[in-house]
């Protein structure tokens, strides 16, 4: 984990979400992302969660973390899209002021469904 970030802090945390249906189609899908993307250095992740099981999109946000705050705005601006259901999520972390992307937002075959605040506490170690 980088030392500059405060257990009880926030990171901005990018997510898109997707339908895949095999392990090959979730590579190939995080391969596009990935080559759309950059990650700032330093910064932790990426983190995906993927299951060959189609889950309500409440059970893979909370995949990542139980966070109210996180799962509320991501699940609300899921729904805002109409988007119910997933099976492959991907959150890549950028450090303030940092930005993933260059000219508009990669959001195709994965849903962007925004940044959003990701609890420190709940990186990965």
């Amino acid at each position: 984990m980088n030392e500059d970030i405060q257990l009880d802090e926030r990171i901005s945390a990018a997510l898109w979400v997707g339908l895949p249906q095999s392990v090959s189609e979730h590579s190939r899908l995080y391969q596009w992302l990935t080559s759309r993307t950059e990650r700032p250095f330093g910064s932790p992740g990426p983190v995906v969660v993927f299951d060959d099981v189609v889950m309500p999109i409440e059970e893979l946000v909370e995949a990542f973390t139980t966070d109210e705050a996180f799962v509320g705005s991501a699940v609300s601006q899921a729904h805002s899209r109409d988007i119910k259901e997933a099976s492959m999520g991907v959150l890549l972390f950028a450090p303030a002021g940092s930005t993933l992307w260059r000219g508009s937002v990669p959001d195709d075959e994965l849903a962007y469904l925004g940044t959003f605040g990701f609890p420190t506490e709940d990186l990965p170690q």
